[in-house]
């Protein structure tokens, strides 16, 4: 975002066993956005590397990095930035099954 506040969106990961994840989300436009990428985690340092793959954003890169905690099953103090641009966002995530 651009430090204005913003309405939170849809923002879901979808984690393999294989370190490749899919990433769904909801854009401020009401699309659906979607990226595939690999993910990886060392203790607690989760982080991925993701390029968007349909509509106006595709071929567009992004890596994410957030703090995971096994017991609560979280992901905080998540950041997304856009590699090549000075996009960055937060997010913060609960696992659901």
């Amino acid at each position: 975002n651009d430090g204005s506040s913003t309405v939170p969106l849809y923002y879901s990961f979808d984690l393999h066993s294989d370190s490749s994840i899919l990433v769904q989300g909801l854009g401020a436009d009401g699309n659906t956005y979607y990226a595939l990428g690999k993910w990886s985690l060392a203790g607690t340092a989760f982080t991925a590397a993701i390029t968007a793959s349909n509509l106006s954003q595709a071929g567009a890169k992004q890596t994410l990095s957030a703090v995971y905690s096994s017991d609560k099953g979280t992901l905080s103090s998540g950041v997304v930035m856009g590699v090549g641009n000075n996009y960055t966002a937060t997010f913060s995530m609960e696992r659901t099954n």
